[in-house]
């Protein structure tokens, strides 16, 4: 059964960027905030913003480099490079939408953090208009995997604590949703054939194996 909704219908759209887990906002060439989504408020309001009216998304965010310079959002050094702003001048230059990765220094619940983001612009027009849908998902669980982890260098166990040491399976099912299959490289291979070898071939009997043979 197929159901048809009316592409007018205000609240259905509003209904379906409330049901997106990610941060939606709309925004303009200035990155100045039009429309949010319910994600996008929570994540304002941990930043400690009553209101995102007629802020830029770094003045709603509290990035840290929003309040280097008093005109704001985009107006000082540190925004020179601003992954978000480059994102969105690419979507409404009419672009294609990439994927990419930032890490943004905010004030959140009154503690400056480092959060990762991976961000998504795409640019539309409306009522001659240009604006881009600017989708922030955070990330910053995945960036844990980058950081230098402390492992076994015998049986590669990482270290979650002192008293604490897992696999690295377990550790990368942390914080990605993966699974691991198992085999083992050539070397590793050859290795195993030569030690079977030696613990059951006489000493000169016949050759070591090889993995092709």
């Amino acid at each position: 059964m197929t159901i048809l909704f009316d592409p007018s219908d205000i609240a259905m759209l509003r209904a379906v960027l409330d049901a997106m887990p990610s941060a939606v906002f709309v925004v303009d060439a200035d990155v100045r905030i039009m429309m949010s989504n319910r994600a996008a408020h929570e994540l304002i309001r941990s930043s400690g913003v009553p209101s995102q009216a007629s802020l830029r998304a770094g003045e709603a965010l509290h990035c840290l480099h929003a309040f280097d310079h008093p005109d704001g959002c985009g107006r000082s050094a540190g925004c020179s490079d601003c992954v978000i702003r480059g994102a969105v001048g690419d979507a409404l230059a009419g672009k294609a939408s990439r994927r990419l990765r930032t890490r943004m220094n905010l004030s959140l619940d009154g503690h400056r953090r480092d959060v990762y983001f991976q961000v998504t612009a795409s640019g539309f027009e409306h009522q001659a208009r240009q604006f881009a849908l600017l989708v922030m998902e955070d990330i910053s669980a995945f960036a844990e995997l980058r950081k230098i982890v402390p492992i076994c260098a015998q049986c590669k166990k990482i270290r979650q604590d002192e008293d604490y040491w897992q696999s690295v399976e377990n550790y990368v099912g942390q914080y990605m949703d993966l699974s691991f299959s198992h085999s083992y490289c050539p070397s590793c291979k050859q290795d195993m054939l030569n030690a079977i070898d030696a613990a059951h071939v006489i000493p000169g009997n016949r050759p070591p194996r090889s993995i092709d043979g």
